[in-house]
C-alpha cells in the first residue's frame, strides 16, 4: 500500500498551503504566516518601448496573505519570461525588479517604476510577466500574465 496505509485507505487530503500557513504551520520552506498568493496583477501601459526612459509603467498586484499575522511587508518580484517554444523549452527568465507593500497587513500594491524593459528582452514580442510574492524571504504562489513589449526606443 502507498505511504504505508492500510488497504482501502486513501492518503489524507491536505489543506491548501495558504490555509496551513495562516494556522502557523510551516509550508514548504516557509515558516508559518509567511505564505502569500498573488491573486491579480496588471502592468500598464501595454507595449512599453524597450529602453525608453520616458515611460514609467504602473504595476498593481493584489495579494492573499495571513493579514495581521504576516511577519513583514510583502514584496513582489517581477520577471519576464520569453523564448519558450512548442518543443517544451521553458524560455528565458529575466528579473524586472521588485515592488513593496507599505505594511505587513497590506494586500494591494500599486507602484510606478522605471522602465524595466532593456536587452536581452526583445522588442515587439509576446512575453509572460510573473509576479512572485515574497514574505520574510519566503517565495509564495505567483501569478503570470501575458504582455507584449513595444518597439526598440530610438531617441
Amino acid at each position: 500500500p502507498a505511504l504505508g496505509l492500510a488497504p482501502g485507505c486513501s492518503p489524507p487530503v491536505l489543506d491548501p498551503p495558504a490555509v496551513r500557513s495562516c494556522r502557523g504551520e510551516a509550508v514548504l520552506e516557509c515558516d508559518g504566516y509567511e505564505w502569500a498568493i498573488a491573486t491579480a496583477a496588471t502592468f500598464s501601459p501595454s507595449m512599453v518601448p524597450i529602453t525608453d526612459p520616458r515611460v514609467r509603467p504602473t504595476v498593481t498586484v493584489d495579494l492573499a496573505t495571513c493579514g495581521e499575522g504576516t511577519p513583514s511587508a510583502p514584496t513582489v518580484q517581477i520577471a519576464a519570461i520569453f523564448g519558450a517554444n512548442d518543443a517544451g523549452e521553458p524560455g528565458r527568465v529575466v528579473s524586472l525588479g521588485t515592488v513593496r507593500a507599505a505594511s505587513a497587513s497590506d494586500t494591494h500594491i500599486e507602484a510606478t517604476i522605471d522602465n524595466p524593459f532593456t536587452p536581452p528582452i526583445p522588442p515587439d514580442t509576446d512575453v509572460i510577466l510573473r509576479f512572485t510574492p515574497v514574505v520574510a524571504g519566503c517565495d509564495g504562489e505567483p501569478i503570470e500574465i501575458p504582455y507584449r513589449t513595444g518597439p526598440s526606443f530610438t531617441p
